[in-house]
């Protein structure tokens, strides 16, 4: 009998940390989203890495947000460690979906813990 499977490589994304991890993940993936975006509009363009200082995410929280919102950023550059882009820049849609949504009303949302 061969390998029921018909894929080699197994890698979790929001939507299944959402529908796996219940309302906790899925507030954390939302919050997640809402402080890179703000932040992208905020610097127009920046790195991986100063992303994730700036936000207070761990590489693969960034990660997953970016992968998320990759329909409305311009990502760019190769994949490298830990990071899955090297930078982002924000779009006239980033900046609708910011705006339509609220998120440049207030603060920015504080660092995550």
């Amino acid at each position: 009998m061969g390998d029921p499977f018909t894929f080699h490589h197994f890698e979790s994304t929001y939507r299944l940390i959402g529908a796996v991890g219940g309302d906790s993940a899925r507030r954390d993936q939302d919050e997640a989203v809402k402080m890179v975006v703000i932040c992208v509009v905020r610097e127009k363009s920046i790195s991986a890495e100063q992303l994730s200082r700036t936000t207070g995410l761990s590489p693969l929280r960034v990660n997953r947000a970016v992968a998320q919102l990759g329909h409305i950023l311009d990502v760019h550059g190769t994949p490298g460690a830990p990071f899955m882009f090297e930078w982002v820049r924000a779009t006239a849609s980033t900046r609708r979906f910011a705006r339509e949504t609220g998120l440049l009303e207030g603060d920015a949302p504080a660092a995550a813990q």
